[in-house]
């Protein structure tokens, strides 16, 4: 992951917002963060882990914790962190607000993550970077962000802890194969027995019923032949014999057919004449037959037409003389089209006056109605300007009463600065107190430890009042006077490992031989060992307890330097807690002070009554401002009366319009309208209206029956001469059809007329006719045919039912004989099918024995998780690999990491053989060159993993322990990563940094301003 953009608002010492722009930074590959002790560097770190993880180095979630990280003097708090990674940008927003009514009380907090796509930030689901960067926040600050402090936690953890860290990293559970092994062991086991099962099942089909099914088969199937070829002549002569009972039942069936036809030979003959005469009558008299009835038709008609045509003129003259008459009594009372015209204005002229008259009395009635209205609006006008005057004295004078609110609030602020500064205070004692105990019990391990090996000391006086320093000065004498002494033991057992060859060499020899040493042949008093043996037992023993005397002296040197390391560290930690204590006992009585000089003194509980009068006055205050808001708004708005006054005028000029109106038509209107009333004069005009209309209606109507009936005496004229002539055409078809019948000897037309009448069908008679003929020829013809074919054969149906039934035997039993094929071949289909079954079985059993075989090793191979652990040794060997190449030369090549058996972390002394010790041994800024050249190079392990050409690297102080020499060391190294596209961030104190890097952030914590940020580069 690559850092943008930091914001931070409102955490720890940051009371303001700070911007970091990480791009101004990183380019330069190395940059550092620095300011004195507590001035907010680390913060900038805490911030980063909080918004990602949602976890900080300093506090737990039991700790209170955003009560804890917020700026005592905001209200608020903000971390806006962008970074990218693997060529993807993401964004982390921490936000929390804390109580207005309860200080200590932090709410509205959450996190989110988001992703940058298109143009725009998308929300992610969760908000935790395990997600995005692949890393825990536990590994995260091993690797990516290393908090103060926490720079070697990565070498001081526990084996176990160290692979379980490697497999989470390195993802070396791939490597756990031994459930997928077991699983695979398990599945060939099974596969193993259903083989077997199956085999088993098998074991009745072999090769020999194999072949003796085949020989039954082919003997089976010459049968078959032969009896086909029997049944093959069998069903040639029952074939003829069926065809020949076929032949003389149609002989037989085509005689009584023709019977038949000649039965009905008479019934076809009648027919026909009938059909011949009905023809002759049809084409003869049907036509004028048919054009009489038409004209019979067409003078019954004739005559109703003559007959409603009178009644209809009849009706028309009745309906003339009856509008006449009424048209004439129109005329008499009322007069012609212009006296009615006349009556209709002079009525609607008097309505109007009528109208006038009763509009201005309504016109009055409003008026006075109006007038009433204005003098009641004038008079609540007045009232609530009287109101308005009144409620404004009395919020002047309440106003007048108010305290100081500023002060009050002012005052109140001091109270809730001194509770916080108080509660500050006592933190900060507690945990100043909190370190001095630590530090007691240092001490009491100090002598505990001392007390431990206190025997083997040259000691000046007790051990319990020994400093550091000279109880580590004793340890390295009395580990050096072990080390003379065991020189001296070790000179003094060779001596007495001489004396013991010597003596055994003087036991073997023998009287007369020369001694290979001396040449004597004579050996009077030979060396003897039975003291030297005792003297080497007890020679050992003072080796053995040297030894174990130097391992307890060393062991504890160890834990000594291990203290010495965290005495400094926690004298470090006094002096920031004391700097802590003092300067809330500053702010606590500098609150005091300033409290003291407020223009208001009042005590906690006078301040929370005065409080409360202040708020019940300003809701005084607030309820007369509206009402008064609300009379000024009334007040100002004059519009009904300016309204009300415009209709009184709009409506009196309206009423003397009407009056000049009546004036002038009264002189247009005879009195005797005026005399009538408004529903009389409606009345009339109304009855007047009416009579005009129905004039208008009288006078069209006359005129249209005139002309309708003149039409009706033209149409009953031309029917009349119509039906005179159908009735002369009758009588001349008539005279025709007669003089016909007489020529073919018919009596009178109603003979023809019933020969018509008979419901025969022509086409269907004809084809019944013609079909009989036809099938009686045919039948005739037939019965000649099948005489020749017959000729001289004679069936014999009783031998032609014994024929057909010995065919029908010799079927059924060849039947039976293909059946028995079909089974035979079945079976032997099935026990090929089993044989080649029997066969993939035994070759897929001898491969899963195999397989079984192998799974046998490989289940060894992966029992427990030791494979994994030797994976995790390999990439812990290989860690160690890389960081040598920056740690030798840190050390100068004296010293070399490695992996014991036991996954320790170990070093090889160069100085001393290349003998090796546990890693714990270093001192503690050797412990700081391996634990950076590790964290390092596990960096640059992950970077390589996943493939990423840049990575990130943030170390927080751990520079403190250093001499100047490897001060110098390490910073080269941290330079020569930028050659290798690695960005390093360095968080510290020590000058000497600062004049080594060129682009930096400068941090300075402001008292009253707060922590603040300034790039340098």
């Amino acid at each position: 992951m690559i850092p943008e953009t930091l914001k931070i608002k409102g955490i720890y010492s940051y009371r303001h917002e700070a911007v970091i722009n990480f791009e101004q930074l990183t380019d330069a590959g190395l940059f550092g963060i620095f300011g004195k002790v507590g001035s907010g560097k680390s913060t900038v770190l805490e911030a980063i882990s909080f918004a990602m993880y949602g976890e900080t180095e300093r506090l737990n979630n039991r700790d209170s914790k955003l009560y804890n990280m917020m700026n005592l003097r905001s209200n608020e708090l903000e971390i806006d962190f962008t970074l990218r990674h693997l060529n993807e940008r993401y964004r982390f927003v921490a936000t929390a607000r804390r109580n207005s009514k309860n200080f200590t009380e932090i709410t509205k907090s959450e996190r989110k993550a988001y992703h940058w796509n298109e143009g725009q930030w998308i929300p992610l689901e969760s908000a935790d970077a395990t997600e995005i960067i692949g890393l825990r926040y536990e590994h995260f600050k091993q690797i990516v962000i290393i908090p103060q402090g926490k720079f070697n936690e990565f070498v001081q953890l526990s084996a176990s802890d160290r692979t379980k860290m490697m497999r989470e990293l390195f993802p070396l559970d791939r490597f756990d194969l031994r459930e997928p092994v077991s699983r695979l062991h398990a599945e060939t086991k099974t596969a193993i027995t259903a083989l077997e099962g199956r085999l088993q099942e098998l074991t009745e089909y072999s090769p020999e019923k194999m072949k003796a099914l085949e020989q039954e088969l082919a003997t089976h199937q010459q049968n078959i032949k032969k009896k086909k070829a029997y049944l093959s002549e069998q069903e040639t002569a029952l074939k003829k014999a069926a065809e020949l009972k076929k032949l003389n039942a149609a002989f037989i069936e085509t005689q009584n057919q023709i019977a038949e036809l000649n039965q009905q030979k008479s019934g076809i003959d009648m027919l026909k004449r009938q059909v011949d005469t009905f023809e002759k009558v049809r084409l003869r008299y049907g036509a004028i037959l048919q054009r009489l009835s038409e004209i019979e038709q067409e003078i019954e008609r004739l005559k109703k037409q003559e007959q409603i045509q009178e009644q209809e003129l009849q009706a028309v003259g009745e309906k003339m003389k009856q509008a006449q008459t009424r048209h004439k009594e129109i005329l008499d009372q009322n007069g012609d089209e212009e006296n009615h015209r006349q009556q209709i204005t002079g009525a609607e002229k008097a309505l109007d006056i009528k109208s006038s008259q009763k509009a201005i009395e309504h016109l009055n009635e409003q008026l006075q109605q109006e007038r009433e209205n204005l003098e009641k609006i004038e008079e609540e006008w007045t009232k609530r300007k009287k109101e308005r005057n009144e409620k404004q004295q009395s919020l002047l004078k309440i106003r007048e009463q108010l305290p100081d609110e500023s002060a009050l609030y002012a005052l109140q602020n001091s109270f809730k600065e001194e509770d916080n500064l108080r509660q500050r205070l006592k933190t900060a004692q507690e945990e100043h107190e909190s370190v001095h105990r630590l530090i007691e019990e240092l001490k009491t391990q100090r002598i505990e430890i001392v007390k431990s090996v206190a025997q083997y000391l040259q000691l000046r006086k007790p051990y319990r009042e020994l400093m550091l320093s000279e109880a580590r000065l004793a340890f390295q004498e009395s580990i050096e006077n072990k080390k003379v002494t065991l020189e001296e033991l070790q000179t003094l057992k060779s001596d007495l490992d001489v004396k013991s060859g010597l003596a055994a060499h003087a036991e073997s020899l023998k009287p007369g031989e020369k001694c290979p040493l001396c040449g004597a042949t004579e050996h009077p008093e030979p060396y003897s060992d039975e003291a030297l043996t005792k003297e080497k037992h007890d020679v050992q023993e003072q080796i053995d307890a040297q030894q174990k005397h130097r391992e307890a002296l060393n062991e504890a040197l160890i834990q000594l330097n291990g203290l010495e390391d965290r005495f400094k560290k926690e004298r470090d930690q006094i002096k920031s807690r004391e700097k802590q204590v003092e300067e809330a006992k500053k702010l606590l009585s500098q609150c005091i002070e300033d409290r003291e000089n407020l223009s208001v003194q009042f005590s906690r509980d006078q301040l929370t009554v005065a409080l409360e009068s202040l708020k019940q006055q300003k809701t005084e205050v607030q309820k007369l401002e509206q009402s008064i808001q609300q009379l000024d708004q009334q007040l100002e708005d004059q519009s009904n009366i300016e309204t009300l006054k415009q209709k009184i005028q709009e409506k009196t000029n309206k009423m003397a319009g009407l009056e000049s109106r009546i004036e002038l038509q009264k002189g247009e209107v005879e009195e005797s309208w005026l005399t009538l009333s408004a529903g009389q004069l409606q009345a009339k005009q109304k009855d007047v209206r009416e009579s005009l209309e129905k004039l208008f209606e009288l006078t069209s109507g006359i005129q249209e029956l005139e002309k309708q009936y003149q039409r009706l005496e033209v149409e009953l004229s031309g029917t009349n001469k119509q039906l005179k002539a159908q009735q002369e055409l009758k009588s001349e078809r008539e005279s025709e059809i007669n003089e016909q019948l007489k020529v073919d000897g018919f009596k009178d037309r109603s003979t023809i007329t019933g020969i018509l009448a008979q419901a025969i069908d022509i086409d269907e008679s004809r084809k019944k006719i013609e079909t009989f003929y036809q099938q009686l020829h045919t039948n005739e013809a037939r019965l000649k045919e099948l005489e020749k074919e017959i000729g001289d054969q004679q069936f014999d149906e009783e031998s032609y039912r014994k024929l057909e039934k010995q065919v029908s035997e010799q079927r059924e039993h060849l039947s039976q004989m293909e059946t028995k094929t079909g089974e035979l071949q079945s079976q032997i289909k099935v026990l090929k099918e089993k044989l080649q079954l029997k066969l993939q079985h035994t070759k897929d059993l001898e491969i899963q024995e195999k397989r079984k075989s192998n799974l046998d090793v490989l289940s060894r191979l992966f029992r427990g998780d030791g494979f994994v652990k030797y994976v995790s040794q390999i990439y812990l060997e290989q860690l160690c690999t890389i960081a040598n190449e920056r740690f030798k030369q840190l050390t100068h090549n004296q010293l070399e990491l490695g992996i014991d058996e036991k996954y320790n972390f170990i070093v090889r002394d160069f100085l001393h053989d290349g003998r090796t010790r546990l890693l714990k041994t270093l001192s503690g800024g050797q412990t700081f060159q391996a634990a950076l050249s590790l964290a390092m190079a596990l960096s640059e392990q992950i970077q390589q993993y996943h493939k990423v050409k840049q990575q990130f690297f943030f170390m927080d102080e751990g520079f403190g322990s250093l001499d100047r020499e490897s001060l110098s060391l390490v910073f080269d190294t941290l330079k020569q990563l930028r050659k290798e596209q690695r960005i390093v961030g360095i968080i510290s104190h020590v000058e000497e940094l600062q004049t080594e890097i060129d682009r930096y952030l400068m941090v300075e914590n402001d008292d009253e301003e707060g922590s603040k940020i300034k790039f340098v580069g």
